[in-house]
């Protein structure tokens, strides 16, 4: 596929097919993290878990009610991002004893976190699937006893579906998928200058 395809088809998905992924192309797509991701002085400052979710059903019902949108509202949506068939959760690795301060290991970890992510979601149109970024993670600490790590980014990784709607497993209901549209970013000469 030609980059340009790659970049114009990568989208946030929100809703997922029941189709798995074969394992080898999620294999794929980790592997090219290990080859492929820049890693300050290759430190990779991230830790980063593989969760087949379409065969840890109580896991990732664990995942999605610790993704709601607003702690504060009753009825507030959840992230069905991470319904996806596989999920890759990262979070920053312990810091190590190399000497490096803790506010720079922690920029370190995020900046490698955002590029190892961005490498997922272009290798994985590549491949044919999608991904669904999701930060909203109220239950971290939690989730350390199931994955090891207490997750700062999923992707859910899998196959679209098509439609404005999905089961909320939650509410046991069809229920509208987040509107990202409704969302732009600034014009471009608001944030970007040349010097």
């Amino acid at each position: 596929m030609e980059f340009n395809e790659v970049l114009n088809l990568r989208t946030n998905t929100y809703k997922w097919t029941d189709q798995i992924p074969a394992l080898e192309l999620i294999d794929q797509i980790v592997n090219g993290i290990h080859c492929h991701v820049p890693s300050k002085q290759r430190r990779v400052r991230y830790d980063m878990r593989v969760i087949p979710a379409h065969s840890m059903p109580e896991l990732q019902h664990k995942m999605y009610v610790g993704c709601k949108a607003d702690l504060d509202n009753p009825t507030s949506r959840y992230n069905p991002q991470v319904l996806a068939p596989f999920v890759i959760a990262f979070a920053p690795r312990p810091a190590g004893n190399d000497g490096v301060a803790d506010g720079y290991y922690a920029y370190e970890s995020d900046v490698e976190i955002g590029m190892a992510a961005m490498y997922v979601a272009l290798a994985a149109v590549d491949v044919g699937l999608a991904v669904g970024f999701c930060a909203c993670i109220r239950n971290r600490a939690e989730m350390k006893n199931d994955i090891g790590i207490e997750p700062y980014l999923y992707l859910g990784v899998g196959y679209p579906a098509e439609g404005n709607q999905y089961h909320c497993p939650v509410y046991q209901t069809l229920v509208d998928i987040p509107d990202s549209d409704s969302q732009t970013k600034p014009p471009m000469n608001e944030y970007v200058k040349y010097v």
